[in-house]
């Protein structure tokens, strides 16, 4: 496929090694681009151990730590690939990831299932026995793609915006996308929202041939209380964009309005920590639609938070999926030794 793999990296000396081998053992990749932003421990040199001599491998280091968002636009400019797929410094590929996509056509944007490991139990592992799901493909809409990232009350959310799709190069270039700087949450959504709004043929497949590995202290799993706002501003571009369908606008605003009721929550919980409750009551009083808001947010954390919860080896607790689909009956697992990686 003639495909570049970006990596932006921090501080990753840990995991950078795992995800820099498992690009260059991938067919059909021509680029590895690490683009280490200004990292303060030796992620530079453990990816240069990486390198597999076939001249692939290209390190760029950074010295004033800009950001995600920044770092991949270096690494997209500093390649040449038709198509671009991104991997983070703490993930890895699975063996022959990119096969799966060579059955499709006229795509722009085409991305497979997530397998979650969880970080406290990866070392105790040995072995990952991948669920094998339905190959086939959907292609989603921008209607579709936003109303994934909005929770729903006792319902997980299949959130699209994780996706690491592979994107046609072309496709970038020619509505002038690349990740918003600046941002270091909710980048994914919004740039493969501009890209769908831009006509993107997007494509989904169940099949997993990316491993994603969950840090609890990561910035996706507990956003700050801005992370939020910065959603809201995300999607108030979004809604500026001309030509979108109105079912598209609607689930905008929603997921806008779902941010915006998330950042007042947080805000107010902030408050609290900070200045003590009565002066977050005076925060939550300023609104009356707010308060009802706030006080039902906060009495559903505090259920979910009593609720029993599946308690398991951290070394055999199931695989998590991003997309549950139709399971592959003939060939339930693919067993992958991480020692191969």
């Amino acid at each position: 496929m003639n495909i570049a793999v970006i990596i932006a990296s921090y501080n990753a000396s840990s995991t950078i090694f795992r995800a820099v081998s498992s690009a260059l053992k991938q067919e059909g990749v021509t680029e590895v681009i690490v683009v280490d932003d200004a990292s303060a421990d030796d992620t530079v040199g453990v990816a240069r151990t990486a390198d597999d001599r076939s001249g692939r491998l290209k390190i760029i280091q950074l010295t004033e730590n800009r950001g995600c968002s920044h770092a991949r636009n270096v690494a997209i400019e500093n390649s040449t690939a038709p198509f671009i797929a991104v991997l983070d410094s703490d993930d890895f590929f699975l063996p022959n990831r990119f096969k799966v996509f060579e059955t499709l056509t006229n795509w722009d944007l085409v991305a497979d299932n997530i397998c979650f490991v969880p970080e406290d139990g990866f070392l105790d592992r040995t072995e990952l026995n991948i669920q094998k799901f339905d190959p086939s493909f959907t292609k989603i809409t921008l209607e579709d793609f936003v109303t994934s990232n909005i929770s729903r009350l006792f319902r997980p959310k299949a959130e699209l915006g994780f996706l690491k799709p592979v994107m046609r190069r072309q496709f970038l270039d020619d509505h002038g996308i690349r990740y918003l700087e600046g941002v270091n949450f909710g980048e994914d959504y919004d740039l493969y929202s501009r890209c769908l709004g831009h006509g993107a043929s997007f494509y989904v497949t169940s099949h997993c041939g990316y491993v994603a590995i969950e840090r609890t202290n990561s910035l996706s799993s507990t956003p700050k209380t801005h992370a939020h706002l910065v959603l809201v501003q995300i999607d108030d571009a979004l809604i500026e964009m001309p030509n979108l369908h109105s079912q598209a606008v609607k689930a905008i605003s929603r997921h806008r309005d779902h941010s915006a009721r998330k950042y007042r929550l947080r805000t107010v919980l902030d408050i609290k920590k900070g200045d003590g409750l009565g002066n977050a009551l005076k925060q939550m009083l300023t609104s009356p639609t707010h308060f009802i808001e706030i006080s039902t947010d906060i009495l559903i954390d505090k259920a979910s938070a009593i609720l029993p919860k599946k308690k398991a080896d951290s070394g055999t607790r199931p695989l998590r999926y991003l997309l549950d689909g139709n399971r592959h009956a003939q060939y339930p697992t693919q067993t992958v030794p991480l020692e191969t990686l």
